[in-house]
């Protein structure tokens, strides 16, 4: 009977399943809530918002969104921000340009696709503490996915044939597309694979792989 051999499409195919395994935890993680936007708007323009009202119509902008980058400035460590989109619950007055005003509105830089505020100005201290936890929890879960699907390419390079990885690590099969399974179904594989095993053992803690694959099941 024919080998099933671990090609490069089948290793493909299983990576972009152990991948999507977090899919929907990257997507919650990634979500804002939803208070944010009133939030911050309240905080960088909220002061300011009956003198807007005053102005003649078309004078400001209407916005209901606004694209934060994260924060810059007072030690803040850069690396952990994530962009996000805040929607507001309607729509308000803005500042046509806010590139001679920073400091007044408590930004501290200004791109095209957003803006950076500044981490020493203190009317963001209630929101830092919010988005630092939010900016951790996304950090979080795209480094399990990484570790994971880093451990399951571990796996596929140590064997070239699909019965060995299986026998290794049985949590495997739940990464395989159905056509494969059943190809497999119709093997036999009598390869001894002893050494193997042992050198990617030490490689990789198969057990910690399994818990991912049980977790998402178990979740789905």
């Amino acid at each position: 009977m024919a080998t099933v051999r671990i090609s490069g499409e089948l290793r493909s195919n299983i990576l972009r399943k152990a991948n999507e395994m977090f899919s929907d935890r990257i997507i919650k993680a990634e979500t804002p809530p939803p208070h944010w936007g009133d939030a911050v708007y309240q905080a960088a323009f909220g002061a300011y918002a009956p003198q807007y009202g005053a102005l003649p119509e078309g004078t400001l902008n209407t916005v209901s969104s606004i694209s934060i980058l994260g924060f810059k400035g007072g030690g803040w460590d850069t690396t952990l921000n994530e962009t996000c989109n805040l929607h507001l619950s309607s729509e308000r007055l803005s500042p046509n340009s806010v590139d001679d005003a920073y400091s007044l509105y408590g930004i501290r830089e200004r791109s095209w696709s957003g803006w950076f505020l500044n981490a020493s100005d203190t009317r963001w201290d209630i929101f830092k503490a919010e988005y630092l936890t939010f900016c951790t929890a996304v950090h979080a879960v795209r480094v399990a996915r990484d570790t994971f699907t880093e451990g399951v390419e571990v796996v596929l390079d140590t064997y070239s044939t699909l019965s060995p990885a299986l026998k290794a690590w049985p949590a495997l099969w739940d990464l395989i597309p159905e056509h494969i399974k059943d190809r497999h179904r119709l093997v036999v594989e009598r390869t001894k694979v002893a050494a193997k095993d042992a050198e990617m053992r030490e490689k990789v803690d198969l057990n910690k792989l399994t818990g991912q694959v049980t977790a998402n099941k178990l979740t789905r």
